[in-house]
């Protein structure tokens, strides 16, 4: 019985080690995404004030031309709401326009 405690002990801690690790690597890839999304978004954003067609692969991205213009968006979305001015906004209104 001791015998299978020790080894509960050690798969336990084997378990908890390599979540950390997936933790830190799954951190990691986030933040790489998000720089090459950056980068993505700055290079299409010349490539149309250039009137060119930008080629995301050409760059070395996996992302699509609709990837970045969807990323694009959310971000002036998110711009607007957070500089919005929501002590005007009347909850009951809009669900009435909503239905």
């Amino acid at each position: 019985m001791q015998l299978l405690t020790l080894y509960e002990q050690q798969l336990n801690r084997a378990i908890q080690k390599n979540l950390t690790l997936l933790q830190s690597l799954q951190a990691l890839r986030k933040a790489e995404r998000e720089t090459e999304m950056e980068e993505a978004v700055n290079l299409l954003k010349l490539s149309e004030m250039k009137g060119l067609e930008y080629q995301p692969l050409r760059d070395g991205f996996v992302f699509s031309n609709d990837q970045i213009h969807t990323a694009i968006d959310r971000r002036q979305r998110l711009e607007r709401a957070s500089t919005a001015d929501f002590t005007k906004y009347k909850p009951r209104k809009f669900q009435t326009q909503a239905a």
